[in-house]
């Protein structure tokens, strides 16, 4: 997103490396540190929300280090408030959701990682009109402070890319087996390289020379997109709505590659 490089980020790197705490612990006393550090997620993401950057920062431990990508690492709490304040000066965060997929605790100390997708409007009209949309991957250090609390203490996020994102957010709709058939037949990407696209029942299918078939799904009328991996086409159709070539969309690269149906 590029308005706002980390109004999304509640990341933490695994980069500096603690001495974990060693003391056997509990597993009650386990559960009720990871109930802890979600509650810290939820009042993250709702201060993201609220443009809130004091209790952003505040959830930061003291010496917490923040590092995004092209850009000194950011250490300290009183350069995160500065840092977040700023960054909500320029845009709104209309929403912000994420999945913690592992949390880890270890005495004083937890680690862990997940997604998280925003939605941010920039307020300056100089910066432009248009909703961006963001999703990045996160691993996370949170330790356990002198006031009871667990805060992030170190903060890393891989920023995936437009295409990516658009492709990640992409969700299924339902065309009957009559609308897709308009896009069945053989499209040529290159001399001796051509993409096929079957229906079976009411599923299509795509299937790269020398590769297997797999399947895709539409988003709209004419764009599809793939969820065994991160690609995803648009149908060029004419006048009667029957398709006429199509454009591949891959994250590597950010490549769009067009192809005319042959047949």
């Amino acid at each position: 997103m590029k308005y706002l490089p980390l109004v999304f980020l509640i990341g933490l790197s695994l980069a500096s490396s603690p001495t974990f705490a060693q003391t056997p612990t509990d597993a009650t006393a386990v559960a009720q540190a990871k109930q802890a550090i979600r509650q810290q997620f939820k009042r993250f993401a709702k201060a993201l929300e609220q443009g809130d950057a004091g209790t952003v920062a505040n959830i930061y431990a003291s010496d917490a280090i923040l590092l995004l990508p092209d850009m000194e690492p950011i250490k300290g709490r009183a350069a995160l408030r500065s840092f977040f304040a700023n960054s909500f000066k320029q845009v709104d965060t209309v929403s912000y959701k994420y999945t913690v997929h592992q949390l880890e605790v270890e005495g004083n100390w937890a680690f862990g990682w997940g997604e998280a997708t925003g939605i941010e409007r920039p307020k300056n009209p100089k910066m432009g009109t248009k909703t961006e949309y963001g999703h990045l991957k996160f691993i996370d250090i949170w330790k356990k402070g002198s006031d009871g609390k667990w805060h992030i203490y170190r903060d890393s996020s891989v920023i995936d890319s437009d295409q990516y994102t658009n492709w990640k957010m992409m969700k299924a709709i339902h065309l009957p087996a009559i609308e897709l058939e308009r896009y069945v037949g053989t499209y040529q990407l290159a001399p001796q390289f051509f993409l096929t696209i079957a229906l079976k029942g009411d599923q299509l299918t795509v299937q790269a020379t020398g590769q297997p078939a797999f399947p895709i799904f539409p988003a709209t009328k004419t764009e599809f997109f793939a969820k065994a991996f991160a690609a995803s086409f648009t149908f060029k159709v004419d006048d009667k709505g029957n398709a006429t070539g199509l454009v591949l969309h891959q994250d590597q690269g950010g490549r769009n590659q067009s192809a005319n149906k042959i047949k």
